[in-house]
């Protein structure tokens, strides 16, 4: 699904958009602001993140 939406083949409300990562909105928030912060790159766990991703 997040590749989807990096995509544009999913819709997202987009908050913000780097070389690095994209954070969108959840479209089932826990608390009012509840954003998702993905890589640009697909990674199906934490480990495949590069450093400059992961900070």
């Amino acid at each position: 699904m997040f590749c989807q939406i990096l995509a544009g083949e999913r819709p997202a409300s987009i908050v913000y958009q780097d070389e690095r990562c994209t954070a969108f909105m959840d479209i089932r928030p826990v608390n009012p602001g509840h954003m998702l912060v993905i890589p640009n790159y697909h990674a199906d766990n934490m480990a495949d993140l590069d450093e400059n991703t992961a900070g």
